[in-house]
């Protein structure tokens, strides 16, 4: 055996001819020998280099444990050739690096911790295999991604520290069981979307840290009766209006801050006004943006999880408009001003999970008609007459609160000719008159009898007022009456001309 098998570490190899005093590396001492050697554990901030592949020709191990050293580089692949080792203790050092796949050999572990070093990578799937695990300590590293389903298999775990990494997705449903699991410390991560019920449910669960993470929706309700639990900073809710009997958030040890249990409160906008008929709550580019964010502080603006279920619910009629996550090309119609109520993780008993808001439509609209057009009572002569309206104050008055102005036209089409008690009709009887003097007969055709051309300064409001020979006029042709009572029926219309 030579020095060379472990890298030339003499860190080791000290240690190796500490225990073996009689054996020396590179003279005495053979492979055989090392199997002697079934602990090696070193605690000394003053130890450097790395971790040798050699690692592997102590195949007596059972215990390895090199805590807060200065080790640098990575876990050799071949620490998966000690399987007799029942703990494995690499805290506190500078490894890098990903855990070998090779971990997954190691299926005597009881004890397994890399924590407070640079590791980085995924938990690879191979850890499943390690079904006497007890304790798994992973904290304080830089690891990332989805944790692993084949955790589910660590079924003897009772410790998991997972916390400060860079883990995300969502926990899979698989840990549901360990059955084991008194704690997990799982905060200052990125995990997201719900808590499975599965693992709040576990039954000797005690001790849960939720902290400084991405999950949102409905808290379990069983989590919620575990004797230790914090889950600030996480955009959590349940669905009530007070929150449970069993949790408490004393002054000095804030556990459920900014979650929608206590001060988070989703918010967006109140009002809103738009030309558009189809409203686009989720595209920022739309005039009929619902906003959607939260806050913790009444002002701060905070960033909504895009996962988050999403309700809408027009108030004026009931109807669920929307129900899903929150895509910009969702859409749907809308006519004329409406209220809605927009529900967040279908959390509709809890205040902070829901908003209101206005939608306002903008039109061109015939805001006031007059029911009648009054004639008065009029002599028959021996010649056509025209007849003007005996409503000096009549008018109509049209509103376009359109934030893109163009023309527009009034229309009149005779739905009734003028027809006398007796049945006798006047032909031509409803005659629009311009102000150059042009008459033009009402008849089942639309007519225009107004057009608007909008200027800089349009107002939202306008009043058609004809003068008294101009407009709507009765016209009554000679021989053509008769001593009797006359009415007719004109439906008005708008016309959005561009």
């Amino acid at each position: 055996m030579q020095p060379s098998d472990f890298d030339n570490q003499t860190w080791l190899m000290d240690e190796i001819e500490r225990q073996i005093p009689d054996k020396k590396i590179g003279s005495t001492m053979t492979f055989d020998d090392l199997k002697q050697i079934t602990s090696i554990s070193m605690e000394d901030t003053s130890i450097t280099g790395h971790i040798p592949s050699g690692i592997k020709y102590l195949s007596g191990l059972t215990e390895l444990r090199l805590l807060n050293t200065q080790l640098t580089g990575t876990i050799p692949d071949t620490i998966g050739s000690l399987s007799s080792l029942t703990s494995l203790y690499l805290s506190g050092s500078q490894l890098q690096g990903e855990i070998p796949e090779s971990i997954g050999n190691l299926t005597n572990l009881i004890n397994l911790s890399f924590g407070y070093n640079h590791l980085t990578g995924t938990i690879p799937a191979s850890i499943g295999q390690l079904k006497n695990l007890r304790i798994l300590l992973l904290n304080k590293n830089e690891f990332s991604g989805p944790l692993p389903s084949t955790m589910g298999n660590l079924t003897s775990l009772v410790t998991l520290m997972l916390f400060e990494n860079n883990f995300s997705g969502e926990l899979p449903e698989e840990l549901g069981n360990l059955k084991s699991l008194e704690s997990a410390f799982l905060n200052s991560n990125h995990f997201s979307g719900q808590i499975p019920t599965s693992f709040a449910a576990l039954p000797v669960l005690k001790t849960v840290t939720l902290d400084n993470n991405d999950f949102i929706g409905i808290l379990p309700a069983q989590l919620l009766d575990i004797f230790y639990l914090t889950m600030s900073n996480n955009q959590v809710t349940i669905n009530s209006a007070t929150s449970p009997a069993t949790m408490t958030n004393a002054p000095n040890a804030p556990r459920y801050d900014n979650t929608f249990l206590t001060n988070s409160k989703l918010a967006g906008i109140s009002t809103t006004n738009t030309d558009a008929s189809t409203i686009r709550p989720f595209d920022a580019t739309s005039d009929t943006y619902f906003d959607l964010h939260y806050t913790n502080d009444g002002s701060t603006r905070q960033i909504l999880h895009p996962d988050h279920q999403v309700t809408i619910v027009n108030t004026d009629t009931n109807q669920v408009m929307y129900d899903g996550i929150m895509h910009s090309d969702v859409s749907f119609e809308q006519l004329g001003t409406a209220n809605y109520q927009v529900i967040l993780d279908n959390a509709p008993e809890n205040p902070n999970n829901i908003i209101q808001v206005t939608v306002q439509q903008n039109d061109l609209t015939l805001a006031n008609v007059p029911a009648f057009l009054n004639f008065g009572t009029n002599k028959i002569t021996g010649s056509t007459q025209n007849y003007q309206r005996a409503d000096t104050d009549w008018e109509i008055v049209v509103d376009d609160n359109r934030k893109k102005k163009h023309d527009w036209m009034l229309t009149a089409t005779l739905l009734m000719p003028m027809k006398g008690t007796n049945g006798q009709v006047l032909s031509d009887g409803l005659i629009y008159r311009d102000s150059d003097g042009t008459e033009t007969p009402l008849s089942q055709q639309a007519l225009t009898v107004y057009n608007y051309h909008p200027t800089e300064n349009t107002p939202e409001t306008t009043r058609i007022k004809w003068a008294k020979d101009e407009g709507i006029l009765l016209k009554v042709k000679a021989g053509e009456a008769y001593a009797q009572e006359y009415q007719g029926q004109i439906e008005w219309s708008l016309v959005d001309a561009p």
